[in-house]
């Protein structure tokens, strides 16, 4: 059986959707359910799980709520709790951490192997909660997906591909604070890779990544095109505060691992929206 912790969220909700589509039995909890944070209500929710199970962990203090310590010590007790009072029941864990954990400066291409840098608490709160995972000594396999800004059906143009088509739209306008290469996911190719770990549980650090970034510039080309509509682009001399430079992946881990994951370009991603958009 699948858990999917945070499954009303976009990615969790589209995990469940497409987990229940390919006939895997699967559940979902929500801060409704349970509060991850509270070690004892964790411990009654567990009470009522009966079958073993593979859980994925979407649940997390969001980013834009994530400004000071608290959300460190938040992000690190859900996976210290869902463990602890899971251990007997839980045959494999994933969990959905962040590239944000490599600071705004990295080297590049990036791999697991480059230096975490964190730069504001979401991030350190991810690095932290990847670390609390490392350290328990259960023996089932434990899988960490370090994801960059994930798109699709269902963001509610929280998406940078989304927003740029939604002001392509709205006002034929698209500014931007800089140029930098950013490399984005689209939600349904991340649930397949998920899925795949669901179904052949792979321990082990991951950056999930199409591996071919595209400037700002770029992106908001094709969105401004997909909207039908002349789209001004233009720059702010006001760069974003934290604002990451360039980001570009070395995959190759992740495509020894998972030869079969094969993720639109952010370009096909694009293409592949304009029909939901256009609907």
């Amino acid at each position: 059986m699948l858990l999917v912790l945070g499954h009303t969220g976009f990615i969790g909700s589209t995990l469940l959707s497409k987990a229940h589509s390919m006939g895997i039995e699967a559940i979902g909890a929500s801060r409704k359910n349970v509060d991850l944070c509270d070690a004892l209500e964790v411990a009654s929710f567990w009470e009522k799980i009966k079958a073993p199970c593979t859980v994925v962990i979407c649940a997390v203090r969001n980013k834009k709520d994530c400004d000071d310590v608290s959300c460190v010590a938040d992000n690190v007790a859900m996976v210290r709790n869902v463990m602890n009072s899971g251990r007997g029941k839980i045959t494999s864990l994933i969990y959905l951490s962040t590239v944000d954990v490599y600071g705004s400066n990295p080297k590049l291409p990036i791999t697991e192997k480059s230096d975490a840098r964190p730069q504001h608490y979401y991030a350190l709160s991810k690095l932290a909660a990847e670390c609390a995972i490392n350290f328990e000594d259960d023996a089932y396999p434990k899988t960490i997906f370090r994801l960059p800004g994930i798109y699709g059906e269902g963001d509610s143009f929280q998406s940078i591909i989304s927003l740029f088509y939604k002001r392509s739209v709205e006002t034929g306008k698209i500014s931007l604070s800089g140029n930098v290469l950013r490399d984005y996911v689209y939600v349904g190719d991340l649930c397949n890779l998920i899925l795949q770990c669901v179904m052949a549980p792979l321990p082990g650090l991951f950056n999930v990544a199409t591996g071919k970034s595209l400037s700002l510039e770029e992106i908001a080309h094709l969105a401004g095109k997909i909207s039908n509509r002349h789209t001004e682009i233009t720059f702010s001399s006001v760069a974003s505060k934290g604002a990451a430079l360039d980001l570009t992946f070395d995959i190759s881990h992740l495509k020894e691992h998972f030869p079969k994951w094969n993720p639109m370009t952010i370009a096909r991603g694009v293409s592949h929206m304009s029909s939901f958009w256009l609907s």
